[in-house]
């Protein structure tokens, strides 16, 4: 899809300058002067908030702080894992067998989908992560947000979670709410520490070391430094599938192959993790009173590898078997002489004669199977090694020769993060502060395949594959300005706005030319490009990019002492979408001093990112109705293929959200109750599988792929729930019982949520007499959006601090939810609720060293098995939101100077 720069779009980049500049014309002469009482403003301190700091119990709308001990003194060590313990409606599964998902696991919050939560870092936005994810449980099919875990939890000060839509206050994605990553600021001191841990079971042993140090630059500033390594083992959750389970028993058990028998032919679990460093630099400097320069960056790489579905020797097609899977498919040898003529099947192809050379390959292809008896495939024939000297008699060659028991491909990716931010901030003269800040940041991952085929090269195909890369660079500039204004006879107005300009680019690059080549055996049927994930070919490699700019304003005022109002407005306009203005309206109101009453009424908007609609492959799913594997293509909209099936072109998704709660603030307690709906129309995601009927636009050069799938605007949703937040200081209560733990603080914190989606509306299908022949979304999907997440989730975490011991114990409920099992509609799994209990003991052995220990489900609790697991070998759901590890124990050592 070519760019849509315009010169209109210009004028509309330099209108908006031209106000900011107007703005700041209207300042009084000396704004820009120096003076004595100048104070210099933190560009967030918390979010949602832009004038000054507030206490989470005294915003209008939800925010939840999570300081840097809640993050480090956990098992976790991926960082969403840590996050999914301590909000409840916050969402992450382990994602197994899911292309890029694996390795960039989509996260949901409050239902919605990962590109629909906005990401900071230090109040800056966050880019998008490279991957566009396919297969995200539904929910966050075909998303694209940011990538959270090359964040080292050691990093940071505190994470801030706004749990309100927020577009009008920071633009596009901000509908399910914002992450703010707050990074360490001290000028001195550090720590170090390092963790190890496995399951229960005796695998996914995870290594990490982390450490954090400051250091002052003169006496203004400093330097903060933090690094993370990490390696993490595979876990494997897997039963034997039925067919491999048959082959084992045959007469040729995967001969040659371990793939079928050490341990599973199908591997369902944690990818194999290596490489996984992480870092961060955060600067800051007082250049003078009134003037601060701050940047910060970040470096991370890793590399994860994640087994495919099993390819069975006896019926998988375009490899074993023809198509119909009747068949075998044998390729003649090129050299092969043509029956009355001097002229091979090789020359004949390389002189481009497609019919003829068609014609005698198929011909030569049925000699090949003469004599054959196993030619026809069935559960109980086998091609052993005399079928395959038969074969290479003839002159012909079987993919059973070179993996006789069938194979497992291997998917890596191999994954690159870097960002940077300057910028200054301060205030003028005149108390108005401002805030300066320019932002790059670029994702990239390289894609491998092993231990695999190109069907269509033949016996010519290598094993292994560079499949081409993704990358998707961001630059955002903003300049921000806050001031507090006298009223007469009033409470003061603190009034904020500011400019943005941000620019996005995503690329594909090519990968080697035999990962995606058209080979000499096409015509026979065998499978064009890497089978489990095609390599990207000229066609789907490109360049795109897009610029948009915005301005906000931002109003709050104490209306009475007891009622605040805040008012805020947000202009955008993205170079290929029409403009948008979204608004937000919140209140407080403090009935008395331990009792409020808060809400807030916005709209929002998510614009589809220009990966989502340029993005072209092809992948491997199980078929809905015979539950073998086949390949499907995932089409942009300017597809013939798509066009023919009703495709459009992306808009942008548009919400409207109001939120309600209560504020209770007492001596020993404090509890946030707050209510939340939220309407998503023309929201994006894949559509139901399509079958090709007509034109042969973007998959002219993939025969074997009968099907496809779309991202559009279909359908419009309803998400609605509760956040409950109580936190209990108990150390009096338990201190009179207990003498032992007098002395100490124990609180207890209850982080609870209940959470709908309903689909209100989805686009059909219609023929030439405008009758309905299908729907965008099929019932498997609306399964997954309304029911693939649990609509309870509940923490409930007891914690206490004696000086030299500390620690906590955590229960962790997840409710009951439905999965669609390897995305077909009729394999459903109706999946209970499950229980899992966190328990960690700290102990100081001086006061720079502390040991801890502890376990994460210490009961070693699992999700209900998999009914269905014979199909595909998963033993348990594989989308269980508890994850599928089970039991994991750890130990960690931490010193601090």
């Amino acid at each position: 899809m070519p760019n849509k720069s315009s010169a209109s779009h210009r004028k509309k980049i330099a209108a908006a300058a031209l106000a900011i500049a107007f703005s700041l014309s209207c300042l009084p002469p000396d704004a820009w002067a120096q003076g004595d009482e100048a104070a210099v403003l933190e560009p967030i301190s918390v979010i949602g908030a832009r004038h000054k700091v507030r206490s989470v119990t005294d915003t209008a709308v939800p925010i939840d702080i999570i300081d840097s001990e809640e993050l480090t003194n956990q098992g976790a060590s991926d960082i969403s894992n840590a996050l999914r313990a301590l909000i409840p409606s916050y969402n992450v599964s382990a994602q197994p067998i899911s292309d890029e998902a694996t390795f960039v696991r989509p996260v949901s919050m409050r239902g919605l989908g990962s590109d629909q939560m906005l990401v900071f870092v230090n109040g800056k936005r966050r880019h998008r992560s490279a991957v566009i994810t396919f297969l995200g449980n539904g929910v966050s099919d075909g998303s694209q947000g940011p990538d959270v875990s090359v964040i080292p939890a050691i990093a940071l000060k505190r994470v801030e979670v706004l749990r309100d839509s927020a577009s009008a206050q920071y633009g596009s994605d901000a509908i399910a709410g914002v992450l703010n990553f707050v990074l360490k600021d001290r000028p001195e001191g550090g720590v170090v520490e390092a963790q190890w841990g496995q399951t229960y079971e005796g695998d996914g042993a995870e290594y990490r070391t982390a450490a954090n140090v400051g250091f002052p630059v003169t006496k203004k500033g400093f330097v903060n430094v933090s690094a993370e390594w990490r390696q993490a083992d595979p876990t494997v959750r897997s039963v034997q599938r039925d067919n491999a389970a048959a082959l084992i028993k045959g007469p040729n058990p995967g001969e040659g192959n371990p793939d079928v028998e050490q341990p599973f032919a199908q591997i369902w679990g944690n990818p194999d993790v290596s490489k996984d460093l992480k870092t961060f630099v955060n600067f800051g400097l007082d250049v003078d009173e009134k003037t601060t320069a701050y940047a910060f960056a970040n470096y991370a790489t890793r590399e994860a590898e994640e087994g495919y579905f099993f390819r069975n020797p006896n019926t998988r097609v375009g490899v074993y078997v023809q198509e119909g899977g009747k068949k075998r498919l044998f390729l003649p040898d090129l050299d092969t002489l043509i029956p009355s003529s001097s002229t091979t099947l090789g020359k004949l192809y390389k002189d481009t004669n497609a019919t003829t050379y068609e014609t005698e390959l198929i011909k030569a292809a049925a000699n090949c199977a003469t004599g054959i008896g196993k030619a026809r495939v069935s559960e109980n024939e086998y091609f052993d090694r005399a079928d395959a000297d038969v074969v290479d008699e003839k002159g012909c060659y079987s993919f059973n020769e070179r993996y006789p028991g069938g194979f497992r491909p291997k998917f890596t990716g191999d994954i690159t993060d870097v960002a940077g931010t300057v910028g200054f901030r301060g205030s003028l003269a005149s108390g108005m502060t401002y805030d300066f800040g320019y932002t790059h940041g670029q994702s990239e991952i390289d894609f491998f395949l092993r231990d695999t085929v190109n069907a269509s090269l033949g016996e010519e195909s290598p094993n292994q594959f560079y499949l081409g890369t993704y990358t998707q660079t961001e630059q955002t500039m903003n300049i921000d300005f806050a001031d507090t204004f006298d009223i007469p006879g009033a409470a003061p107005l603190h009034a904020a706005f500011g400019f943005e300009w941000r620019e996005e680019e995503f690329k594909i690059t090519e990968g080697e030319k035999k990962s995606w080549e058209k080979g000499p055996y096409t015509a026979l049927g065998a499978g064009v490009g890497t089978n489990g994930f095609s390599g990207f070919s000229p066609k789907v490699a490109g360049q795109w990019s897009r610029t948009n700019v915005a301005m906000y304003t931002d109003f709050e005022m104490d209306v009475t002492k007891d009622w605040t109002l805040a008012l805020m407005g947000r202009w955008e306009d993205f170079e290929d979408f029409a403009a948008t203005t979204d608004f937000k309206l919140a209140s407080l109101y403090q009935a008395d001093k331990d009792f409020a009453l808060r809400g807030s009424i916005s709209s929002g908007f998510r614009v589809p990112t220009i990966g989502q609609e340029n993005l072209l492959k092809i992948q491997t799913q199980i078929d809905d109705v015979t539950k073998l594997l086949s390949q499907v293509g995932v089409l942009p909209v300017t597809c013939v293929e798509a066009i023919n099936k009703g495709a459009k072109e992306l808009e942008p998704e548009q919400s409207l959200t109001f939120s309600g709660g209560v504020v209770v603030d007492a001596k020993d307690v404090s509890m946030t109750v707050d209510y939340f709906n939220i309407k998503v129309d023309d929201r994006i995601g894949l559509s139901a599988d399509k079958k090709i009927i007509k034109g042969d636009d973007c998959l002219s050069a993939n025969p074997d792929v009968k099907t496809f799938k779309f991202l559009g605007n279909g359908f419009d949703t309803r998400t609605q729930g509760v956040d409950i937040i109580v936190k209990i200081d108990v150390s009096e209560p338990l201190s009179r019982s207990f003498q032992f733990l007098a002395n100490g603080k124990t609180e207890l914190v209850l982080a609870a949520n209940w959470t709908e989606t309903e689909i209100t509306s989805y686009d059909t299908e219609l023929d030439d007499d405008d009758k309905t022949v299908g729907s965008f979304i099929d019932a498997g999907r609306l399964i997954q959006l309304e029911q693939a997440l649990p609509k309870t989730r509940f923490n409930l975490t007891l914690s206490h601090d004696q000086g030299k011991w500390k620690g906590y114990t955590r229960l962790n409920y997840f409710g009951a939810y439905t999965e669609t099992h390897l995305d077909a509609s009729d394999l459903l799994i109706e999946a209970g609720s499950e229980v899992t209990l966190d328990v960690e003991v700290t102990r100081a052995v001086t006061d720079a060293l502390e040991l801890s220990a502890g376990a994460e489900n210490i009961f070693n609790n699992f999700p209900d098995l998999n009914p269905y697991a014979g199909i595909a070998g998963a033993k348990y759901p594989e989308s269980s939101p508890m994850g599928l590890s089970g039991g994991f124990y750890y130990a960690r050592v931490r010193y601090s100077f």
